[in-house]
């Protein structure tokens, strides 16, 4: 994951068993609110904090 100007990217670099988003099998992605990513058994939800 890369921080691009304000937005985070996911990328799958080869994986054996890929970088899923919101159930979906992913090269790149750039994440949004309530994202949820998986990565092999390992799932995360992507948030991003008010900065207001």
């Amino acid at each position: 994951m890369k921080k691009t100007g304000r937005r985070y990217l996911i990328e799958d670099e080869n994986s054996e068993k890929g970088v899923y988003v919101n159930g979906r099998k992913v090269d790149k992605w750039v994440l949004q609110p309530g994202d949820t990513v998986s990565i092999g058994e390992t799932v995360l939800r992507y948030n991003e904090k008010d900065r207001n």
